[in-house]
């Protein structure tokens, strides 16, 4: 995922059309009443589905793809294996933290935007 600043979070970037964006009468953004432990539970799940878990547990280097060829495929099972449990206990662990940062943090930033209007 690529980093934004400050800025471009704030939505002060210049837009696609190449001007600068008013700030203080951003466009109208449809949103949820409110956002629920559904929603929540959705986010967590999704993310732990999508590659970006994976990938982060990869990037620590904990370890170390099996080299070889590709017959090696118990030493690349197990590898999988390991990682999958790995994943699924983080997940586990903080499913609701992450569930419940979700809803209160988007119930702010959407709130702050109601108030804009």
């Amino acid at each position: 995922m690529a980093e934004r600043s400050e800025e471009e979070s704030m939505g002060s970037r210049a837009n696609g059309g190449g001007g600068e964006r008013d700030v203080m009468n951003p466009p109208r953004i449809e949103t949820v009443t409110i956002v629920t432990s559904d929603h929540g539970e959705a986010f967590a799940q999704d993310w732990y589905e999508c590659d970006g878990m994976t990938q982060a547990c990869h990037d620590t280097g904990i370890m170390t793809w099996p080299d070889g060829t590709l017959e090696d495929h118990e030493a690349q099972s197990h590898f999988r294996d390991l990682e999958d449990e790995i994943l699924f206990g983080v997940f586990e662990a903080t499913r609701q933290a992450i569930a419940e940062a979700f809803v209160r943090v988007a119930n702010d930033v959407i709130s702050r935007e109601r108030s804009r209007r």
